[in-house]
């Protein structure tokens, strides 16, 4: 039986419980290990202090910061190829007719990924090769939705390892478990965000779909589901990317 990801958000109560607030921008990172079936990826579980989806497992991830901008100016052009779906037809701002210059780089929300794993897990996802840092593709993008005390406008990237994570420093107090779990053992395990749980079944579709004698650098989506409460609701729109040249 196929999962119904609109009817599982929607079975929240969404009932406006605090004042309008514009969403901030923000991306996270999902971290694919594929070196033994079945594929595995790194979650966390949020302290039950955090003010923000207490005590569920998620993906590591958070706000963007101005350091991000000038992070993401080390990035290769391959790396910011390979992001640039981030931007452009995804953007909130330019949907909503604000400054182009008020929103983030592709870039900028990677290296906000990038940043927020090595943060909140201690561990760096970089590798690096022939042409330098591997990019992460785009795979879906949600935004929180009204009545939230605070809302983001998230962007999930996935980047695959070929060897262990390397420990950079002591992680911060944001998740008091860290762990790999593959598909299934997620689904039917672990506290999920109803959100978190949707992504996971991107996740899964498209790692399905992925060719195992190619890494996932050189297999981008072709599409990227997108998320949003629009009329008392929330909606699943699906948006073609375009072809790498």
């Amino acid at each position: 039986m196929s999962f119904d990801r609109l009817n599982h958000l929607n079975s929240l109560d969404r009932g406006k419980k605090h004042p309008l607030v514009e969403p901030r921008d923000a991306a996270s990172l999902i971290v694919i290990d594929r070196r033994a079936a079945p594929y595995r990826f790194l979650m966390g579980q949020r302290n039950k202090a955090q003010a923000f989806m207490p005590d569920v497992f998620v993906f590591p991830g958070g706000a963007v910061e101005a350091a991000d901008c000038a992070a993401a100016s080390a990035f290769s052009e391959a790396v910011t190829a390979l992001s640039m779906a981030a931007a452009g037809r995804l953007n909130f701002h330019a949907q909503r007719g604000w400054p182009a210059a008020t929103a983030p780089s592709p870039a900028s929300l990677y290296a906000c990924a990038l940043r927020e794993m090595a943060e909140e897990t201690g561990l760096s996802p970089i590798q690096t090769d022939a042409e330098g840092v591997r990019a992460g593709h785009l795979l879906a993008r949600a935004i929180t939705p009204p009545g939230r005390r605070m809302r983001y406008d998230t962007r999930f990237f996935v980047s695959e390892i070929t060897e262990d994570l390397c420990c950079l420093r002591q992680a911060d107090e944001e998740f008091s478990v860290l762990k790999w779990v593959d598909f299934e053992t997620a689904v039917a395990e672990l506290p999920l965000h109803v959100m978190t749980r949707v992504i996971l079944e991107d996740l899964n579709d498209y790692l399905q779909q992925a060719q195992s004698a190619l890494p996932l650098s050189a297999q981008p989506p072709g599409f990227v589901p997108f998320y949003r409460f629009e009329s008392g609701e929330f909606e699943r729109h699906v948006i073609e990317m375009p072809t790498p040249s």
